[in-house]
């Protein structure tokens, strides 16, 4: 259901998450928990899914990544929203969402350095996905502390976007509201509707098995406009098939470019 592809390598993680599961549910035996999932049990799925899915994140994740981003995505979706009104932005598997945050704090950043392109940017719209509801539920909430509030974030934008708590950090509303966070299975390939200028699926489908991880990629392409962009991690191998993109360098980072046919 979910297309996580767990190797026998990894039987200890899921032991590890039925017996916890088994517990906070009240179920007996690991069967009865098997019962409730193949039931549909939406309590139960919910709970499953957030316990296997792996949430590592963190600010400004990929410093190449980001630069290309600075220096040559952001201005020329600037350009799109001159030309046509508006650009979109997805974030696919955005985890508790450190990786479309860092976008919003981005197009900000852009802003401060020309003010006159406020109008334009404030006309791209981010949306956000990810499979696991507890983690939906923490980026909407825009909180954070620990090695989340620290990891990768900027001392300057730290002070520049979030308020300090005592042991925690707050996203300023001003780019909380940036984000529009929605559920998403990237396996089922029910994405958000419409087309996007950029779509960001980095680091998840190297958890995918590989018949998994093309057929999400597909998905994923199929959502480009023309001269959209898709962008994986940086070690990824995720390509699409056929003719339908391109692989190109953007600022030195490799990006999938769809093809007007």
């Amino acid at each position: 259901m979910t297309g996580i592809n767990l190797p026998e390598s990894k039987g200890y993680q899921l032991q590890c998450a039925v017996a916890a599961l088994v517990d906070s549910l009240e179920q007996r035996t690991p069967e009865e928990l098997l019962t409730l999932l193949e039931q549909r049990n939406g309590q139960a799925q919910a709970r499953f899914i957030s316990s296997l899915t792996n949430n590592e994140t963190r600010w400004l994740r990929d410093d190449s990544f980001y630069a290309a981003l600075r220096t040559h995505v952001i201005p020329g979706l600037i350009q799109k929203v001159k030309r046509t009104g508006k650009a979109r932005i997805f974030s696919a598997a955005c985890s508790t969402g450190q990786e479309p945050y860092s976008v919003a704090m981005l197009l900000r950043e852009h802003v401060r350095q020309r003010p006159l392109d406020r109008v334009y940017v404030d006309q791209i719209e981010l949306i956000a996905g990810d499979i696991d509801a507890d983690a939906l539920s923490q980026a909407r909430l825009g909180r954070y502390m620990g090695l989340q509030a620290t990891r990768g974030l900027p001392e300057a934008l730290r002070d520049r976007y979030f308020h300090l708590l005592d042991d925690e950090i707050q996203l300023h509303d001003e780019i909380r509201h940036m984000v529009a966070f929605v559920p998403i299975n990237l396996a089922e390939g029910v994405l958000p509707s419409g087309q996007f200028d950029l779509i960001l699926c980095r680091n998840v489908l190297i958890y995918f098995s590989l018949n998994g991880a093309q057929e999400s990629t597909a998905h994923l392409a199929a959502k480009l406009t023309p001269d959209g962009l898709l962008g994986f991690g940086a070690l990824e191998s995720c390509r699409p098939h056929g003719d339908s993109v391109k692989l190109l360098e953007i600022g030195g980072y490799p990006f999938f470019r769809k093809r007007h046919l």
